[in-house]
């Protein structure tokens, strides 16, 4: 459970009814720098949300981008 926490965390932050306007323009700027740097779709991420995951390298790297800027993998865990 542990272990999928912080991808549940990262797919629906932004739409979390109950975290300040500051927090959804951080989770908004960290995506939107997460895209441009992996090239992930969006298309691929929405999915995700709907529970439906691409077997994606680009994908794979949107998620490590976001685990990176959050500091949920440290530098010596630095494989997904």
């Amino acid at each position: 459970m542990f272990k999928t926490l912080p991808i549940v965390l990262a797919l629906f932050l932004p739409y979390i009814s109950c975290i300040s306007d500051e927090m959804k323009e951080l989770a908004a700027q960290l995506h939107n720098a997460c895209v441009a740097e992996t090239g992930a779709t969006e298309d691929a991420i929405t999915n995700a949300r709907a529970g439906t995951f691409a077997d994606d390298d680009n994908f794979k790297c949107y998620f490590k981008c976001l685990f990176d800027q959050m500091a949920i993998v440290g530098k010596t865990l630095n494989k997904l």
